[in-house]
C-alpha cells in the first residue's frame, strides 16, 4: 500500500484500547507490551523455529508477532491478516488493521506474524539503490538476473526454506503456541494464498476465511498478468471516452496509447528525465515492459486511473517526466516495504517450477506486457536457489470452510477468473466480482462493513453484498499539479517541519531538506512537496494536494488532504 494509499484509507473511527498492563495476563513470556506495533495495548515478542522445518535439529530464526488483545474479553476465534507481496510484512499494518476491523476486536485477538523472510522475522533483504541515486538505476527491469545474484550473496539464510510451505507451519506453530484453537484468517493479494495453503494443511484449524485478490496455488506466475491487464486497459479506454472531462483533457486515450506503445518499436527509448529529489537532468534509457508494467502499477487501484491516462498521453508526446516521476516513487516505496529476497524465494519454488511454455503462450500472446515479467522472473531464479514442495502443490484447494472470496472485474494482477476457479473446490465458498474495483478497493467503507459481517457471523449464508455491487468507478481527476511551482520562504517551509499523526501511531514526518521540503510515511521513502502557494503544495508522485492548517496566532498545527483526513501536528 503507498502513501496516498494510506493517508486516504485512514480516516477511520477511533480504537477502543485497554492498557498494556491490562492486556500482559496471561500471555506468554516471549510476548510483551510494545509501542513499536503503534496501538495502544499491542504485545510484541519473537518465536524461534528451525530454519529448515523438516529437519530435528539446526540453525534456528525468530519470527515476529504483534497481538493485539481483544478490548473486553476473547470469546470468539481471532484473526490472523495475512500481508501480501510477496515480501511485505503483517507488523507493518497492525494499526491500520486495528482501525478496519474495530468492531470485532471488543471480543476477538488479532494476530500478525511477520513471514519468515518479511519485516522482523529474518528479513530477506536485497541491496537496493539509495534515494539519491541516478535515474537509471531505478529505472532497470526488475528483478534481473543480476539482481537476483547480488541478492542471494547478500543472505545470511539458506533461502531454499523461505517458501509459502514453511510458513504455514510457522503459523500454525504460533497459533499452538498462543493456545487457539481454531482462527479466522484474512488475507489480501499474495496473503490469500497464504491462506489457502493454510486451509489445506491445517483444515481442522480454520473457523472462517476472507481473501481479496485471489492468487490461488494454480496460477501461473506473473504470465495472468499480460490477459488481465488488457481487460483493465479497455476498460480505462471506455470509461475515458465515457467521460466529458477526459475526452475533453486527454482525448482519445487508446490512440494515445498506440502512439505510445510505436515510440518502442525501435527498442528502448532514450529520454531526458528530471530526478525527483536532486532535480539533477539525467539521460535514461526505459524499455517498453517498464513502461507497461508501469501504467499496469498505475491501475491497482481505480483512484490511479486519472494518473496513467495523463501519463499515457504524455508518453505518446514523447514525454515521458511523468512516468519516470511515478515509476522512482514506486520503485522506492516497494524496496522499502517488501523483502525482494522472500519474493525470490516463494516464486523461484512455487512459480516457475510450474511453467508451461504453451500456457505462458497462450496467456501472454498478443498483449501490451506480453512475456515480459515471465521471463525476467525466470531467469533471476536461475541465480537463486529453490526448495522442494510436497506433491499436489498446485492442486487446487479443497474445503469445506465458509469462505469470502472478493475480486475485482477489473484487476490487473489477480484477475476474477482465477479466483472463480479456486472457488470450485470450496465448499461453502461465496465468490464475488465487484464491478468498477481494481486491486485494491474503490469503496473501502462498503468491503470493510461486509468483511466484517463475514467474520461475526462465521457463514456467508445470507451475508449482504448488495453495497459491493453498486462501486461506481471514480471520476475524471485533473491534474493538480503547478506546471512551474513557486518558491517558499526557507523560514516560513521550516515552520512545517515536524511529525502529523494520520491516526494513533501512524506519523508523518514532514522535513526541509537544503530548500525543499518533504514528507515521508512510515516504511516509506521521501517524497518531495512543491509549493502551488505559501501553505499549500503538492506531493509530486501522486499530484495530491496537502494544505497546511494554522491556528489563529499562526502556529501550524495540521494538514489536510484534498481527498483524505486532516493530520494533526504532535511535535
Amino acid at each position: 500500500m503507498n502513501l496516498v494509499s494510506r493517508f486516504l484509507l485512514l480516516a477511520l473511527p477511533a480504537v477502543v484500547v485497554i492498557t498494556a498492563t491490562e492486556a500482559q495476563g496471561s500471555w506468554p513470556r516471549w510476548l510483551a507490551p510494545c509501542e513499536e506495533a503503534g496501538v495502544e495495548g499491542a504485545l510484541c515478542g519473537t518465536y524461534d523455529v528451525l530454519e529448515n522445518r523438516a529437519a530435528t535439529e539446526g540453525r534456528q530464526i525468530s519470527l515476529y508477532v504483534v497481538v493485539l488483545p481483544a478490548t473486553v474479553q476473547a470469546t470468539e476465534p481471532p484473526i490472523f491478516p495475512l500481508a501480501g507481496g510477496p515480501g511485505q510484512a503483517a507488523s507493518q499494518v497492525a494499526g491500520f488493521m486495528a482501525q478496519e476491523l474495530e468492531p470485532l476486536r471488543s471480543n476477538r485477538d488479532l494476530v500478525f506474524l511477520d513471514q519468515r523472510g518479511t519485516g522482523r522475522s529474518h528479513p530477506l533483504n536485497c541491496p537496493v539503490p539509495g534515494e539519491e541515486a541516478s535515474l537509471q538505476e531505478f529505472l532497470v527491469d526488475q528483478p534481473s538476473a543480476s539482481f537476483a545474484r547480488k541478492c542471494l550473496e547478500n543472505q545470511d539464510a539458506d533461502v531454499r526454506f523461505y517458501t509459502t510451505h514453511n510458513a504455514v507451519q510457522d503459523l500454525d506453530e504460533i497459533r499452538r503456541a498462543l493456545g487457539y484453537e481454531k482462527i479466522d484468517l484474512l488475507g489480501g493479494s499474495y496473503g490469500t494464498r497464504v491462506a489457502l495453503h493454510y486451509m489445506r494443511q491445517f483444515p481442522e484449524s480454520v473457523r472462517a476465511v476472507a481473501i481479496d485478490g485471489v492468487a490461488p496455488p494454480h496460477t501461473v506466475y506473473a504470465a495472468q498478468f499480460s490477459r488481465a491487464f488488457e481487460a483493465t486497459l479497455e476498460a480505462v479506454f471506455k470509461q475515458c471516452a465515457n467521460d466529458e472531462l477526459c475526452v475533453e483533457q486527454i482525448g482519445d486515450l487508446k490512440s494515445h496509447w498506440q502512439t505510445a506503445m510505436a515510440r518502442f518499436d525501435g527498442g528502448p527509448v532514450r529520454t531526458v528525465g528530471m530526478h525527483p529529489l536532486t532535480q539533477q537532468q539525467d539521460t535514461v534509457e526505459i524499455t517498453r515492459g517498464l513502461f507497461v508494467d508501469g501504467v499496469r502499477h498505475l491501475l491497482y487501484g481505480l483512484g490511479g486511473w486519472s494518473r496513467a491516462a495523463r501519463t499515457i498521453a504524455a508518453a505518446a508526446d514523447g514525454d515521458f517526466q511523468p512516468f519516470i516521476e511515478r515509476d522512482y516513487y514506486f520503485r522506492r516505496s516497494m524496496a522499502a516495504q517488501l523483502s525482494y529476497g522472500m519474493l525470490l524465494s516463494v516464486s523461484c519454488s512455487e512459480s516457475v517450477p510450474f511453467h508451461d511454455e504453451q500456457e505462458i503462450e497462450a496467456a501472454t500472446a498478443g498483449t501490451a506486457l506480453g512475456d515480459y515479467r515471465v521471463r525476467l522472473i525466470q531467469e533471476a531464479c536461475e541465480e537463486w536457489e529453490a526448495g522442494d514442495l510436497p506433491p499436489g502443490w498446485s492442486a487446487p484447494v479443497e474445503s469445506d470452510a465458509p469462505v469470502l472470496l472478493l475480486s475485482g472485474a477489473v484487476d490487473p494482477a489477480t484477475p476474477s477468473w482465477e479466483a472463480a476457479r479456486a472457488a470450485e473446490s470450496l465448499s461453502q465458498g461465496l465468490h464475488v466480482v465487484i464491478p468498477n474495483r481494481s486491486h485494491a478497493p474503490t469503496d473501502m467503507e462498503c468491503e470493510r462493513d461486509v468483511v466484517r459481517a463475514f467474520f461475526e457471523a462465521g457463514t456467508t449464508e445470507g451475508l449482504d453484498t448488495s453495497c459491493l455491487m453498486a462501486t461506481q468507478w471514480p471520476a475524471f481527476e485533473p491534474a493538480v499539479a503547478s506546471a512551474e511551482p513557486i518558491q517558499v520562504d526557507s523560514d516560513q517551509l521550516t515552520r512545517y517541519v515536524g511529525s502529523y499523526e494520520m491516526q494513533p501511531g501512524f506519523v508523518v514526518a514532514v522535513t526541509l531538506e537544503g530548500t525543499q521540503l518533504m514528507i515521508q510515511a512510515p516504511g516509506e521513502g521521501r517524497m518531495s512537496l512543491r509549493a502551488e502557494s505559501s501553505h499549500t503544495f503538492f506531493i509530486a508522485a501522486f499530484g495530491e494536494r496537502i494544505t497546511f492548517v494554522q491556528d489563529a496566532e499562526g502556529r501550524v498545527e495540521a494538514f489536510s488532504m484534498e481527498n483524505g483526513p486532516t493530520a494533526m501536528r504532535v511535535e
